[in-house]
């Protein structure tokens, strides 16, 4: 069983551009879900090698819904979804001579889905037109993969192979006001990918303090629309990768990449979808390309006292089509290429083991990852952060064994996280301060674990500003939404055969 640690009772406050409140309204939401799955597993000798199999299917459902109301307005948001999903894995490994290696991979996950949303106004006693979102799709993946690798030598190692992929999305929408059909831009479609790509790496242990691995991969794919959208594409790429470890001193390690990375494109959005919530209605794109990324990046990690570490990195990544939201016409949005951008991250982790400071078993850590991103925003032709990226957001802990007593404990606490979305027409802010997650773990055995969890912060807050048209982006409303989060308290028994 899920829910969101965002629920609870608040207030929704709305003002125009001079700051008069147009809308001041009670607020409360709730979410849940859950589901059942079943899982086998079997590894064994096979065909002269060895053979390991998985497979799961399961059922989940999300159910969530919100209410605004006062004395002259009540608003209601409902959502669900139903998902059935499976996978089945399967890896062979196998030595072919001395000093050769061959492995396989055939790998096959599926997903079946049913999602509806629903919003109702009633204002003044009068009922507005109920607006419906509605989508049923059918998604799959499959993968084969084979690899050789050689150990040509105690400091060289040669790998080389080949995937093929077939990914496959087929989803049916529907958007109704009042019951009349409102026609989207790409509502039902199919989109099929076929993808293959070779690859071979080389590993060389220059000397026990310097490893260079350096890698290339070229990919093909042919991305394949039907439906309300017939259309079809071809790519090819080149990936090289080289990565350089070099420990100068024991316990201290300096690491370098560069390497071109390619995006994942998630099929949900080339078909069309709703956040009825906002008010906002996307269109699907047809002409979503995956987003390229060429990585430089350098870390250093020193290690002390046993499990110590200090672990500080840069990262400059420039972005090739930058995938975030887009204007349409007939005032749509859609999730697409926006033009090239830039991301920068300073990552620092910090273990420090206190046995040392009279506290056995004790753990203080700290983590965090600032980015800071740029891209041109393709409605109002300035530039802006990247959607969707948070800018900071830290976590201080502390964790303490007690194998006395056969118990684990901890607390982490998140001072502020949030993250901002640009639309063409409106910018959406959430932002969580202070943000606890306690927890007791007690194990009796190696099998089983009884774990107790407990999860509040102290104030999560939306804050939506709507634009009257995209050409002068003169402020319409500004809204903001404050929730006091309930605190959320869970048990979990975990046994293990």
């Amino acid at each position: 069983m899920g829910s969101s640690d965002a629920n609870g009772p608040g207030r929704v406050v709305r003002r125009d551009r001079s700051g008069a409140i147009i809308r001041d309204e009670a607020y409360v939401n709730d979410s849940w879900g859950g589901g059942n799955s079943v899982r086998g597993n079997f590894n064994g000798p096979f065909a002269g090698g060895k053979l390991d199999a998985t497979a799961r299917y399961g059922i989940n459902d999300w159910n969530q819904w919100s209410r605004q109301s006062s004395a002259t307005a009540l608003r209601e948001n409902d959502y669900r979804n139903d998902e059935k999903n499976g996978e089945l894995g399967l890896t062979w490994t196998r030595a072919i001579k001395p000093k050769w290696s061959l492995e396989a991979r055939l790998i096959h996950e599926f997903e079946t889905s049913e999602d509806e949303a629903l919003n109702a106004e009633t204002l003044n006693g009068v009922a507005r037109p109920k607006q419906r979102f509605t989508s049923k799709g059918d998604a799959s993946e499959s993968i084969v993969r084979a690899l050789v690798r050689n150990e040509h030598s105690s400091s060289l190692t040669l790998e080389a192979g080949a995937e093929v992929a077939y990914n496959m999305l087929d989803v049916s929408q529907a958007f109704t006001q009042g019951g009349v059909p409102v026609v989207l831009p790409s509502a039902s479609v199919k989109v099929e990918e076929t993808r293959g790509e070779a690859f071979s790496k080389a590993t060389w242990r220059v000397s026990p303090k310097l490893t260079v691995e350096g890698g290339l991969r070229l990919e093909t794919s042919k991305i394949e629309q039907s439906g309300d959208a017939a259309q079809s594409k071809s790519f090819f790429y080149a990936k090289p990768r080289l990565l350089v470890t070099w420990t100068p001193v024991a316990a201290n390690q300096l690491r370098f990449r560069f390497e071109r990375e390619l995006g994942q494109l998630d099929f949900d959005d080339f078909a069309a979808s709703a956040e009825l919530g906002n008010d906002t209605v996307y269109g699907g794109n047809v002409d979503l390309e995956p987003e390229q990324r060429w990585i430089s990046e350098l870390a250093y990690e020193g290690r002390f006292w046993g499990q110590g570490i200090v672990s500080v990195g840069y990262r400059h990544d420039e972005i090739i089509g930058v995938i975030d939201r887009l204007p349409l016409p007939g005032n749509l949005s859609a999730i697409g290429n926006i033009g090239d951008g830039t991301l920068d991250r300073l990552s620092v982790n910090i273990v420090v083991p206190l046995d040392k400071l009279h506290v056995p078993g004790g753990r203080f850590t700290f983590r965090n990852d600032w980015n800071k991103t740029k891209v041109v925003d393709p409605t109002t032709g300035k530039a802006r952060p990247i959607s969707d990226v948070r800018a900071s957001q830290a976590n201080v802990g502390f964790e303490q064994d007690l194998p006395r007593y056969k118990i684990e404990w901890g607390i982490n606490w998140l001072p502020l996280l949030g993250e901002r979305t640009y639309d063409p027409d409106q910018t959406n802010t959430w932002r969580g301060t202070d943000y606890y997650e306690a927890f007791v773990e007690y194990k009796p055995t190696t099998s089983l674990a009884v774990r107790a969890q407990l999860n509040l912060w102290d104030n999560f807050d939306l804050r939506r500003t709507v634009y009257a048209d995209r050409t002068t982006r003169a402020i319409a409303f500004i809204e903001e939404r404050n929730i006091d989060p309930r605190t959320f308290v869970s048990l979990r028994l975990r046994k293990t055969f």
